[in-house]
């Protein structure tokens, strides 16, 4: 049996007295991947921002339990890089628990090839696509080498090729290391390729026809 990495019960979210989320029970083991499919609107990112300890608006109204006591890598919907600095500088400096440069330059550069961004890999973060920007952020979040990444639309911006491949690494490290994932996605056809198991709507907010939403 793997080991529970996270447990929410009993949560729910209500914004202006409407009922943002309201899950009774879900948990997560290690070496699996949960995908999360609803319509925009439905808490998909506010529940990202509450598993992974995010500040939230003081309009939320929140109750529960969220049990997660491992260390998340968060890839979020709006890429958060430093504008004036490199592809390559961007994932270096937050590889903080690694002492020995040359270790996080060898990190780097591997996670920047796997991703496809070797040619851009000095290019200020400025200076890059959309697409490009999000591989960024979800290389940064592969060498951090956290036991659970959360995944706010990583396909939206991406190509066939490109999107595949993050199916590809996400998959390999589920694999390969006591790693798991949470994956919002408009794409159902993606998350069914990759996930153990998805959510929908029903899922976020049980009793959601009770108020009026």
């Amino acid at each position: 049996m793997e080991k529970l990495i996270l447990e929410i019960q009993n949560l729910s979210v209500n914004i202006k007295q409407r009922s943002l989320l309201k899950i009774k029970r879900l948990q997560l083991y290690e070496k699996q991947i949960m995908g999360i499919y609803s319509p925009n609107g439905s808490g998909k990112t506010t529940l990202l921002n509450l598993i992974a300890g995010c500040s939230i608006s003081k309009e939320f109204e929140v109750k529960g339990n969220i049990i997660n006591n491992t260390p998340v890598s968060y890839v979020f919907q709006k890429p958060v890089l430093i504008e004036s600095r490199d592809v390559e500088k961007n994932i270096f400096m937050t590889l903080n628990s690694i002492e020995i440069k040359e270790k996080k330059q060898d990190l780097c550069r591997k996670w920047i090839q796997l991703l496809g961004l070797d040619s851009i890999s000095k290019k200020k973060v400025k200076n890059l696509s959309g697409g490009e920007r999000q591989r960024v952020c979800i290389a940064r979040a592969f060498a951090s080498n956290q036991k659970l990444m959360l995944l706010d639309e990583p396909f939206a911006s991406q190509d066939k090729n490109n999107a595949a491949k993050i199916i590809d690494l996400l998959i390999h490290e589920k694999e390969t290391k006591d790693f798991s994932a949470i994956i919002v996605s408009h794409d159902l056809e993606k998350l069914k390729k990759l996930c153990d198991f998805i959510i929908t709507e029903k899922d976020l907010n049980y009793d959601k026809d009770n108020f009026g939403a």
